[in-house]
């Protein structure tokens, strides 16, 4: 079967009424406005083709002014209300009914500015100048009779304060008629007090005659019907809705002998019953005496019942009873033992009240004392209903006679949880296509179509497996049958498995029957993969709406909370190999982050954890952990960390990391410099405090002597602490000179100075930027012109520029300056440390062994060894720094005191690279991060050479104290003119191995070189081109 298409439901109006439910293709909606509003708009609309209303739904409002001729009855309503209305207003309302009848004005509801917003009533025309009354102010008015069968309502509003307005009853009633000739009007006023009084106006009538009776009045709230008074004339009577006639329902004109023709019985007058029973489709329900205040002492009771399967809706008009003490009481069934819809007093009432069946009791109580202006209601049978019963009868409009045209009714049906229907059809027959019944299963928002029937045939039982079934029949304009029968019985449904238990997680919700939902979350540090909620679905299989959720620990993310935990992937089973997992942990800004391993079980130095203090690995790195042990109290200076993880191909384990977020207040404390005093308040360091530095006698301070300690994108210092060195003296010559000799030379412990003692020599060109580290000479070369060769100092390596210079025609140089460096392989595999570090004010001898050197990545593995420990340490070099920071990752002896204190706190080693003045060896000093440790001092030795004679990658050391000099092949003059005053200068510079070739550029071209690989005492051979220039004809020569 094909579902109907859908226009969607387009709402009701405010202050408005729809007829129909159905929003398919041909479905028509109908609207209608409340008493007293105005509908705007198409009054009804139609579900077209295309899924679209032909038109947009009305408005209803309540307009200034208008005109009602002949209606029995009205309301008339301040504009805009009930909001209140707008300023500078006049507002003209004319009620004309027919001659012979009066106008009949009863206030439902009455608020003005007083005196400033003002309702006139008029007795007829304005221009008669007949004013009846002028209100103003917050009392509801007594009721208002006019003279005439015209009135006239003016409003009038100034600039300034609104209130709510006003809602005006008008009803037409008849002027009283005497029988004779004449009448008698008696008026007695007892007591003192005085009052405004009355106002009488009498008309005459013809008189009667022996074939022609007296002119019959329309009774008060009804109606008359037939206008002929001759003798043998009959006239009925009716009453408006709500009212019931007390007489006769009908009068004849007789003959009288030798008299006057006569009516043969008295007028009727129309009365509002205390309770009843309504059967019709609609009706109204008033008050007793409405629209005058109720008596006291009445209980009243009605009882509405509408054909089966049809529901009941209830319009409240108007109510006011006295508060608490006078109630209307609402019962879904036809006694007080249903269920009560509710129980009203005062004047707060729901505009609107619908029963869940064909039958609604009403009971109208009030006491002895106290009445007020009472209730107006209106009630409509509603195609359709609401059911809740476990077993029930279900009716088309009309059954057994045929249903109506253009029907679109609603039946639903809600059980309990856990609950479906079986509906059996006894009867059933539509016109076929055209007229259907469609039953859903489900919420109307979720709902699917389980059965569409038409036609004659009777259909099989249908079975609906959710607690909520729906059915919706539609009648167009032709052809109407006789339609169905059904009777619907609930039946038990199943529930859905038990999702718990739920690993790394909990459930929220116990209840797993037919349409409940429960809902999941993990615990801290685990994400949730799937649906957070499941909800048990209907059909004759319980399953939910979705797979089971599972909550993971997974490689890497992005965290905001303030605190919470970090799992290994795959956590608590073992992590995988392969891994590369990054988190980014970002707090508010203006916190730290501390983190905590409280599990650490990874594969020593392989798979290992390290965390940067900032959102990238450009940030300083606060450590690097791995194996079985870690550091309990890391702090970072930002609000952002980033936390990475690698595994390799090989042996798994686990971590548990947690952090919580704090406030950043006080700076680390900065490291002691070398040969410098601190100079600080105390030992704590808060935003904007200061430290100064100060160098000890005969040190040179280079760097910032003051630091601050700010909070910028970190809370630390605003600078790196200087560096107290040796006396160091570096040379410039004045413009027009050009240096010869060593661009640095330092003070050495035997007094002497480093290096060869630098000349400035006059020359024409421009003076080329200053090396340092470097030595330099210049000399005149035949068809070359003036040239500048560099050599780097004892202890360093050419880097990068150019070992050669020549002064161009424009007084430029040729090349590049050179850059001296420390060599990258300083801490190449096996070799051998030795120094001390100073220990609560003592120095503690010390060695440290290189046990790996990765080139690439700069990582450096070493054992550090002393009289009573030996530690696994492991870090990465910072060439470009010449610095290298070595963590803990294992300490290799029985635990003591000093271990335990040394895995409690954050222990490292820090410091930098550089050559002794000598060139012979390299120097690694720096200071030791722990309480009671101070500086350390180390010296390169040499190669561990029991461990050195099985490596495959023997690492080599680099000093260009004895660097060859590689020219091209047209500078063979300098190695025979001009060598013997450079070797000269390089006299007091020992030979050592040589391990790589500079990279020569000229005009012409540039090449590089293997290194040659060749011991102390080789001697000048030729090194091999790896890339050159074909035009060039290149030559390593090693001196």
């Amino acid at each position: 079967e094909i579902e109907k298409e859908s226009c969607g439901d387009p709402g009701t109006p405010l202050y408005g009424i729809r007829e129909g439910d159905g929003f398919s293709n041909r479905d028509v909606l109908r609207f209608e406005c409340q008493f007293g509003f105005e509908l705007i708009g198409e009054k009804s609309i139609v579900c077209q083709e295309n899924n679209q209303w032909s038109a947009n739904i009305p408005i209803c409002i309540s307009e200034c002014g208008g005109r009602f001729k002949g209606e029995s009855s009205g309301r008339i309503l301040s504009p805009g209300y009930p909001f209140p209305y707008d300023n500078n207003l006049r507002c003209m309302w004319m009620i004309e009914v027919d001659p012979g009848n009066i106008v009949s004005l009863q206030f439902l509801a009455f608020d003005t500015e007083a005196s400033h917003d003002i309702l006139r009533v008029w007795d007829g025309p304005p221009e008669n100048e007949m004013l009846l009354k002028e209100i103003s102010g917050s009392l509801i008015p007594e009721g208002i009779h006019s003279t005439l069968n015209i009135v006239t309502i003016q409003f009038d509003t100034d600039f300034y304060i609104s209130k709510s307005g006003f809602a005006i009853q008008f009803s037409r009633e008849s002027l009283p008629l005497s029988s004779g000739n004449q009448i008698t009007i008696r008026f007695t006023s007892v007591g003192p007090i005085t009052a405004k009084g009355f106002h009488f106006v009498y008309q005459a009538v013809p008189r009667t005659s022996s074939t022609q009776c007296s002119s019959v009045p329309e009774p008060r709230f009804g109606r008359r019907i037939g206008n002929e008074f001759a003798v043998g004339s009959l006239v009925l009577f009716e009453c408006n809705p709500g009212y019931i006639l007390h007489g006769s329902i009908a009068i004849r004109c007789d003959t009288v002998p030798n008299s006057l023709a006569q009516w043969n019985d008295s007028l009727p007058t129309c009365i509002v019953p205390c309770g009843g029973t309504l059967t019709k489709r609609k009706g109204t329900i008033l008050s007793p005496g409405y629209p005058e205040p109720y008596d006291n002492n009445l209980n009243c009771v009605w009882k509405i019942t509408v054909p089966e399967g049809a529901g009941i809706q209830v319009q409240v008009v108007s109510f006011a009873t006295e508060h608490n003490w006078d109630s209307l009481d609402f019962y879904d069934g036809g006694d007080n033992n249903a269920p009560r819809l509710g129980s009203y007093s005062g004047t707060t009432i729901p505009h609107l009240l619908n029963s869940t069946s064909n039958n609604l009791y009403l009971n109208f109580q009030s006491d002895i004392s106290v009445s007020a202006a009472g209730f107006h209601l209106e009630y409509t049978a509603q195609c359709g209903g609401a059911m809740s019963d476990f077993s029930g009868v279900i009716l088309s409009p009309g059954f057994p006679g045929n249903y109506p045209s253009s029907l679109d009714c609603t039946w639903t049906i809600k059980l309990p949880i856990g609950f479906g229907v079986h509906l059996q059809f006894v009867n059933f027959s539509t016109e076929t296509i055209h007229d259907y019944l469609e039953v859903r299963s489900g919420s109307s928002e979720t709902s699917t179509v389980i059965g569409r029937l038409s036609g004659p045939q009777i259909p099989s039982s249908l079975f609906s497996t959710t607690h909520e079934t729906s059915l919706y029949f539609h009648s167009d304009y032709s052809q109407n049958k006789q339609g169905f029968h059904i009777v619907y019985q609930a039946y038990q449904l199943q529930s859905c498995p038990d999702p718990r238990p739920f690993r790394n997680g909990f459930v929220i919700g116990s209840d797993f029957t037919v349409g409940q939902t429960v809902s999941f979350e993990c615990f801290p540090g685990y994400t949730l993969i799937g649906n957070p909620a499941l909800t048990c679905l209907h059909g004759l299989s319980r399953n939910w709406n979705h797979p089971l959720p599972r909550c993971e620990a997974l490689c890497g993310g992005n965290i905001t909370a303030m605190n919470g935990t970090i799992y290994s992937p795959g956590y608590p089973d073992e992590y995988p190999n392969f891994q590369d997992c990054l988190w980014l942990v970002r707090v508010p800004p203006g916190n730290g982050i501390y983190i905590n391993f409280t599990v650490l079980q990874t594969e020593p130095i392989y798979d290992f954890i390290t965390v940067w203090d900032g959102p990238d690995q450009n940030s300083p790195q606060i450590g690097q952990f791995s194996g079985n042990t870690a550091l309990e109290s890391v702090y970072s200076t930002s609000n952002q960390i980033l936390i990475k993880f690698h595994s390799d191909f090989t042996t798994s384990g686990f971590f548990v990391l947690s952090y919580h977020a704090y406030q950043l207040r006080v700076c680390q404390p900065p490291p002691p410099v070398p040969n410098a005093e601190i100079l600080t308040e105390d030992d704590e360091f808060e935003i904007g405090d200061i430290i100064r530095y100060q160098c000890l006698p005969g040190f040179t301070l280079v760097g910032n002597a003051i630091l601050t300690c700010r909070l910028g994108e970190r809370l630390q210092m605003d600078g790196a602490p200087p560096v107290c060195q040796g006396s160091v003296v570096q040379f410039h010559c004045k413009k027009g000179h050009l240096l010869q000799g060593s661009t640095t030379r330092t003070c050495l412990p035997d007094l002497m100075w480093s290096g060869i003692q630098p000349e400035c020599i006059p020359h024409s060109c421009k003076q080329p930027e200053t090396p340092a580290h470097a030595n330099v000479v210049g000399m005149d070369l035949p068809s070359h012109g003036y040239t500048l060769i560099y050599t780097c100092q004892p202890g360093f390596f050419l880097a990068g520029g150019t070992e050669h210079r020549m002064c161009r025609s424009d007084n430029t140089w040729t090349g590049k300056v050179p850059v001296c460096e420390v060599p990258d392989d300083v801490f190449a595999q096996n070799y051998i440390w030795k120094g001390s570090y100073n220990f609560k004010g003592r120095k503690q001898p010390m060695t440290l062994t290189i046990t790996s050197f990765n080139a690439s990545t700069g990582r450096v593995n070493a054992t550090l060894s002393n009289s009573n420990m030996e530690l696994l340490l492991s870090g990465v070099y910072k060439s470009q720094e010449a610095r290298l920071m070595l963590h803990i990752y294992l300490i290799k002896v029985p635990a003591h005191a000093s271990a335990k204190k040394m895995k409690e706190e954050n222990w490292a080693m820090d410091g930098f690279v550089s050559a002794e003045p000598d060139g012979a060896t390299y120097v690694f000093q720096g200071f030791i991060q722990g309480k009671d440790y101070g500086q350390f001092g180390l010296q390169r030795l040499g190669l561990n050479m029991s461990e050195g004679l099985n490596s495959s990658n023997q690492p080599h050391g680099t000093n260009s104290s004895s660097v060859a000099i590689a020219i091209l092949v047209p500078f063979f003059a300098l190695i025979f003119a001009g060598f013997g005053f450079y070797l000269y200068k390089q006299r007091t510079a020992p030979k050592t191995q040589y391990t790589g070739c500079s990279v020569h550029e000229n005009n012409n071209g540039q090449a590089a070189f293997e290194n040659p690989m060749y011991d102390t005492n080789a001697k000048s051979v030729e090194g091999k081109a790896v890339r050159f220039d074909p035009n060039l004809n290149t030559v390593c020569t090693m001196v």
